[in-house]
């Protein structure tokens, strides 16, 4: 992994072929140790909020053991303040 974050991930010829006979690839170390805590715990703060409609949008499946579990959420960042706030950083 390469400790700057703008330089592109670098996809291997086994990892192409791997791609286009299974359609998904495996990216080990794309995110530093750092990045993976913070991504980890964002995720897990947006699991945990209360479902609220017209906040977010909650999905939910049954799982293998008959319980709910929610399988993705949608709407829950504005992106347009995350662009807006990443320009103003990126302007300091």
């Amino acid at each position: 992994m390469s400790s700057d974050p703008n330089e592109p991930y670098v996809i291997t010829p086994s990892k192409l072929t791997f791609y286009e006979t299974n359609g998904f690839l495996i990216l080990n170390d794309v995110l530093s140790p750092t990045a993976a805590e913070q991504l980890q715990y964002w995720s897990k703060e947006v699991h945990s909020w209360p479902n609220v409609p017209g906040r977010h949008m909650a999905y939910t499946e049954t799982l293998r053991d008959g319980s709910i579990g929610i399988c993705r959420t949608e709407n829950y960042a504005n992106l347009w303040v995350w662009v807006e706030r990443t320009k103003e950083s990126s302007e300091d």
